[in-house]
């Protein structure tokens, strides 16, 4: 059998087709919009070119504009959860996918209740006050909950949208109902609330070890194959626990380690990118 080695035009057209670039495929609706995520188990919501996922205001048809509030509403309906968990920008998590980063997350020291993490130095004050204002006063209007705690200021505003970032971060808050689709009609809640209890009973009886084989697994899926640098880039992962799971991932079978045309590092290949290229 000849060698396989990798080709740019090879991952970009199996991304092509699995990130529902191709206009044919592109989202249309909700309903597509969960099956997507479903099969890649995480996205972005934004174009960021150098994360290797899809990005659903790319994947989703040009001329469908309601996707913005599809991260909203698919929340609300406990079909997805929108996290930070790539570099801290706005990524939307299948729920099969959810207990992984839950795990991973308590691992690194994190924890479920916000008073301990405020107590533990692991939360700003802003934040605190937000989670403990739900706590207290139940479910909220973004745009009343932003009146009750922070004065209607520039600074007040940035300081609310910040806080908001970090609890979605640390897996605090949620979407949990949509007044309308208009920017600041969410309604949301403490994660604790909203979470199936399935996915916070999961997020325990995994293993570290197969919460970061899972997530790479998905990861080189959804993007075909790349360098172990690229993982740890998007991932943000130490380098030796990486490298360990990786090393493990290969050894299964599970991934292979290829080279590719013009590239002295061996790239990362999911089964499915192999498969592909075996069959040209």
């Amino acid at each position: 059998m000849p060698k396989i080695i990798l080709n740019s035009s090879d991952i970009n057209a199996y991304r092509q087709k699995k990130w529902r670039m191709v206009p044919s495929s592109q989202l249309r609706n909700e309903k597509d919009a969960v099956k997507f995520l479903n099969e890649v188990g995480f996205c972005l919501l934004f174009a960021c070119n150098d994360i290797p996922l899809p990005k659903l205001s790319l994947s989703a048809l040009s001329k469908e504009w309601d996707w913005w509030s599809w991260k909203d509403t698919l929340q609300s309906r406990k079909l997805c959860y929108n996290s930070r968990a790539m570099r801290k920008k706005a990524t939307l998590l299948s729920l099969e996918m959810l207990p992984c980063f839950l795990r991973l997350y308590y691992e690194s020291g994190g924890v479920e209740v916000y008073e301990e993490e405020f107590d533990y130095g692991k939360m700003t004050r802003p934040a605190y006050d937000i989670a403990d204002y739900l706590y207290q006063n139940g479910p909220q209007n973004v745009a009343d909950l932003r009146r009750a705690i922070f004065p209607h200021t520039k600074e007040g505003t940035r300081k609310f949208h910040t806080a908001l970032q970090e609890l979605q971060g640390k897996y605090k808050i949620a979407v949990s109902g949509l007044i309308d689709k208009s920017w600041g009609m969410r309604v949301v809640d403490l994660f604790s609330r909203w979470a199936p209890p399935q996915i916070l009973k999961s997020a325990e009886v995994l293993t570290v070890s197969e919460a970061r084989e899972r997530i790479l697994l998905t990861l080189l899926d959804t993007a075909g194959a790349l360098t172990e640098k690229e993982i740890q880039r998007t991932l943000g992962w130490e380098k030796e626990r990486l490298s360990l799971s990786l090393e493990s991932l290969i050894e299964s079978g599970k991934i292979q380690s290829l080279p590719h045309r013009g590239e002295k590092t061996p790239w990362l290949v999911s089964k499915a990118m192999f498969k592909t290229i075996q069959s040209q």
